[in-house]
C-alpha cells in the first residue's frame, strides 16, 4: 500500500517551519432523545409505584386485646330443647293422619285393581282399556299426592325450627354479654376446651324459658 504523499509532503513542511501537527478533533455524533426518554420513563414508573402503594401499607397495627371465647352445641340445644321436642309432635300428629288417608285409599285402589282385573274378561278390549288408563292416573295422582304432603311436612319442620334457631341465636347473645364473651364458637369445631367454656347448658335454659313452644303451620309446599 502506498504513502499518502500529500500527508508526508505537509507533515514535512511543517516540520522544517518548526511548527508542530495541529491535533486531530474527531466528533462522534450521539443520539441523546433515547437517553432522555428512559430517564423520564424511570421518573415516571418510580412516581407511578408510590403512589400505587396500598394506604393501608403506612397504617400502624395494633396489639390485639384479649378476648373471652365461649362454645356452644346448637345441635344438642335445637334437639333437646322444649320448642323442638313440641314441633317434633306436631309433626309426628300429622304424619300419622296423611299415614292413615293413604292407607286407606291404598287399600281402595287394591280392591278396584282386582276388579279391574276380573273385568277384563268380561268387557271389550277399548272398554278395559280406558278404565287401566283411568285407574292409572288415579294411582299416579295418590303417589304426587304423598310427595305434595311430605313436602309440606319437611317445609312446616323447617320453617318452625328456623324459629327455634332465631331465639337461641338471641339467648346466645345475650349470654355473651353477660359473660364478657367476644367470640362464640362451635363446640363441633373445638378439639379440645374447659368445660368452663360451654355455655350450652345456661344457652338451653334460657331457650326454654323465651320459647317454650311453637304452633307448626302447614303451608302448601313450594312447588320444586
Amino acid at each position: 500500500m502506498k504513502p499518502n504523499s500529500s500527508g508526508s509532503v505537509l507533515a514535512r513542511a511543517s516540520s522544517a517551519r518548526g511548527e508542530k501537527m495541529p491535533k486531530a478533533q474527531i466528533t462522534i455524533p450521539t443520539n441523546r432523545r433515547p437517553l432522555r426518554f428512559l430517564v423520564l420513563a424511570l421518573s415516571l414508573l418510580c412516581v407511578s409505584v408510590m403512589q400505587g402503594q396500598p394506604a393501608f401499607a403506612q397504617t400502624k397495627v395494633e396489639k390485639f386485646k384479649p378476648v373471652a371465647i365461649a362454645i356452644i352445641d346448637v345441635k344438642a340445644v335445637m334437639r333437646s330443647s322444649k320448642a323442638a321436642r313440641s314441633i317434633r309432635a306436631q309433626i309426628e300428629a300429622q304424619r300419622a293422619i296423611y299415614q292413615k288417608t293413604f292407607s286407606e285409599r291404598e287399600k281402595a285402589l287394591r280392591e278396584e285393581e282386582k276388579a279391574l282385573a276380573q273385568q277384563k274378561a268380561i268387557i271389550t278390549q277399548e272398554a278395559f282399556q280406558k278404565r287401566l288408563r283411568e285407574f292409572k292416573e288415579r294411582v299416579a295422582q295418590a303417589q304426587r299426592d304423598v310427595q305434595q304432603h311430605k313436602r309440606v311436612l319437611d317445609q312446616a319442620f323447617g320453617n318452625s325450627m328456623n324459629k327455634v334457631r332465631d331465639v337461641l341465636i338471641e339467648a346466645v347473645a345475650a349470654l355473651a354479654k353477660k359473660t364478657e364473651a367476644g367470640v362464640v364458637l362451635f363446640k363441633n369445631q373445638i378439639v379440645i376446651a374447659e368445660k368452663a367454656l360451654d355455655i350450652s347448658k345456661p344457652a338451653l335454659e334460657l331457650l326454654d324459658k323465651n320459647l317454650p313452644d311453637v304452633k307448626v303451620e302447614l303451608l302448601p309446599a313450594k312447588s320444586q
